[in-house]
């Protein structure tokens, strides 16, 4: 069972509570992706496609690994893709891109100035307040009853033929 400490986890545990997709940084592709929560109601990420054929890892990350690693970033130096570099140790080298992508998307990240490469953190509240409305049920639309099965009106003739048996 992973920790708060942890930032990856695997699938057993994760309850998928919306799936998406958004543009790459770029804009030149688009990028698939999950928002799941584990048994302790903690918040995770995962890409899950890349239309534009990029290489990416397939992990959950845990999105207080992600605040953290924003709040670990020097206050001197624009926020980058780069600050979630240190996640992914080993992995493809467009994960941090990625990702950053989805929190974009997300609105847990905003542009900061004209460069598209440099964000400031925003407000999580609404996305908490979304994943977590989810998880209760509030955001699951209403199921819409069906319709009973039409009766038929018109009723069959006898054939005018004898059956078989009768001759």
């Amino acid at each position: 069972m992973p920790t708060k400490k942890s930032c990856m986890t695997s699938d057993n545990t994760i309850q998928v509570m919306k799936q998406s997709n958004c543009p790459t940084s770029s804009g030149k592709s688009k990028l698939g992706y999950s928002i799941g929560i584990d048994e302790a109601g903690e918040i995770y990420l995962k890409l899950t496609s890349n239309s534009g054929g990029g290489f990416f890892s397939e992990e959950w990350v845990d999105f207080t690994a992600i605040q953290g690693a924003w709040n670990k970033w020097p206050q001197d130096q624009p926020l980058t893709s780069f600050a979630l570099s240190k996640m992914f140790r080993g992995k493809s080298a467009n994960n941090p891109g990625f990702l950053t992508a989805v929190l974009l998307a997300e609105g847990l990240l905003e542009r900061d100035g004209d460069n598209k490469r440099v964000y400031r953190v925003a407000d999580p509240g609404p996305f908490l307040a979304s994943i977590k409305g989810t998880e209760k049920g509030s955001k699951k639309p209403a199921r819409k009853a069906k319709a009973p099965p039409r009766k038929s009106t018109t009723t069959r003739r006898k054939s005018a033929t004898p059956s078989r048996k009768s001759r």
